[in-house]
């Protein structure tokens, strides 16, 4: 553990002040826009998701997709839907080099077909120029809306959301919106569905697969029964759900107090863990620490929730001031520790800096849920982050919303637009004077990395934070300065690479998920 630890503080990044706006981008029409996720590519650039209300002689919403070059310059943009509303929520990009999104949609013409009434899950795959592969409807005949997709390891797609219906795909509504998990194959065709609560309101907000080959869901939950226990109030609790690959629940918790507490966002943690965000408005059971009491007036906080590999906290940390915060994204980085972004309306406690109504919220977290630094971004109107992320070069990208003309937003369009802003990293100070690598990317990875340097490299190593070898390549006689690294039999975790040419030595940090 103290090795680990004396690592960890060797290749920490010392953070004096937040980090710069290096670019910005309002993106949209003269009406509403809302950017809901964004990844990194595999380009370098980024693939931002979300919805449209600016298409003349459409008064619904339509699906909105931007493809992004490194330095924010639109590469393609396209609108998908049919005449009803249509969301885009979640997007990937996958191992084609296309992309996957899934939302929901009430059309049943245009793009889209095999609506089974009401709203449904829509997940549409693009290739890599946004043209349509396939689309698919997923639901019954009541309101069914999909909020996260992940490609998983066998080439196919699990995604969660919620679901009223208890007709067409779904089966086991215990009442009410119960959480519905669906995995599908590389085609599209369903594999197994699961509804997941009790007899009162249950959501979900994100799935992801974890290193065993099984699934976290991060919901909300109101129920006490069914598939649910612990809840502490009739509210809103905090419900994580481990599933393994087959869809069994493992474990579940309820997590919060006897308020109202909502998660947004989950991930698997280098350690076996998870770290997680959402809102809470409790200041007891298992949260300690709420800033947002008011004249008696509760309102809420970040709540950042550590737990181990079986769901028992290990710290939890309120963020935010007196008046409201709203986190949507959290992972962890590079250095270990977390990157959360959502919105606040406080000006006090841990926040400072804000620039008039509501401003995105972006705060840095060491290992242990100490803020390293915050910083507000925005305008005198209104500005939220949805999705936010690590970028390659240590810096940072997220996407969401702005109506400002004046402060950090610079072009708004008229109304509110997605707003995408890339932050600058900070510059990497490793104490043994080593060059820095040229490009490595993606980072965070799955399967693969590709390494970039100034000179051909005769061998690449990788450890773990502990120090131990866990990859070695000898290149013997290449000219190459672009290599593929295959890291897809590595546990998730943080890693140190060293790349090695004749003079020189390269080393760089990476995350794999």
């Amino acid at each position: 553990m103290k090795k680990t630890l004396l690592l960890l503080a060797l290749f920490s990044i010392i953070i004096t002040q937040a980090q710069s706006i290096q670019w910005q981008k309002p993106l949209g029409g003269p009406q509403f826009e809302e950017g809901r996720c964004i990844q990194q590519t595999n380009d370098g650039g980024y693939i931002v998701a979300g919805y449209s209300h600016s298409s003349i002689g459409n008064r619904n919403e339509e699906a909105y997709i931007v493809k992004l070059n490194a330095s924010g310059t639109i590469e393609w943009e396209k609108k998908y839907g049919g005449t009803g509303n249509d969301f885009a929520r979640s997007i990937q990009q996958t191992a084609d080099g296309g992309y996957m999104i899934a939302g929901s949609t009430t059309s049943n013409d245009g793009d889209v077909s095999g609506n089974h009434g009401g709203a449904d899950y829509w997940i549409v795959k693009l290739d890599a120029a946004g043209t349509i592969a396939w689309q698919k409807t997923y639901g019954g005949t009541s309101y069914d809306k999909a909020e996260s997709i992940r490609q998983t390891s066998d080439g196919g797609y699990i995604m969660v959301g919620y679901a009223y219906s208890n007709n067409g795909d779904v089966s086991g509504n215990h009442g009410e919106a119960d959480i519905w998990i669906v995995k599908i194959d590389a085609t599209g065709t369903i594999v197994w569905q699961k509804s997941l609560g009790g007899t009162r309101d249950d959501f979900a907000e994100k799935i992801i697969q974890t290193a065993d080959g099984g699934y976290i869901m991060a919901g909300g939950t109101t129920s006490n029964n069914g598939d649910v226990s612990g809840n502490h109030s009739l509210g809103l609790d905090f419900w994580i759900v481990k599933l393994d690959g087959t869809g069994t629940i493992t474990w579940k918790k309820c997590l919060g107090g006897t308020d109202e507490d909502f998660p947004t966002s989950i991930q698997q943690t280098t350690d076996g863990g998870y770290i997680l965000t959402g809102n809470t408005g409790s200041t007891n059971g298992d949260v300690v620490g709420n800033h947002d009491i008011i004249d008696n007036i509760k309102t809420n906080d970040a709540w950042v929730v550590k737990l181990n590999a079986t769901g028992t906290i290990q710290w939890q940390k309120c963020l935010g001031g007196t008046a409201s915060e709203d986190p949507s994204s959290i992972q962890q980085t590079s250095d270990g520790g977390y990157i959360v972004a959502g919105d606040t309306n406080s000006n006090d406690g841990d926040v400072s800096g804000k620039h008039g109504n509501t401003d995105v919220w972006i705060v840095k977290l060491d290992v242990t849920g100490n803020i390293q630094w915050q910083k507000c971004l925005g305008g005198s109107s209104h500005e939220t982050v949805y999705s936010n992320q690590q970028t390659s070069d240590g810096g940072y990208i997220m996407t969401g919303i702005t109506n400002s003309t004046d402060g950090d937003v610079i072009g708004n369009n008229g109304n509110f637009d997605f707003w995408t802003v890339k932050l600058a990293p900070v510059i990497l100070g490793l104490n043994d004077n080593t060059k820095s690598i040229v490009k490595l990317y993606p980072n965070p990875a799955h399967e693969s990395l590709q390494l970039q340097t100034t000179n051909p490299v005769t061998a690449i190593k990788i450890t773990d934070v502990t120090g131990k070898i866990v990859k070695e390549e000898n290149v013997k006689g290449s000219s190459n300065t672009i290599h593929q690294i295959n890291i897809e039999s590595l546990p998730q975790g943080l890693y140190i690479l060293e790349a090695y040419t004749g003079t020189e030595k390269y080393t760089e940090k990476f995350l794999k998920n």
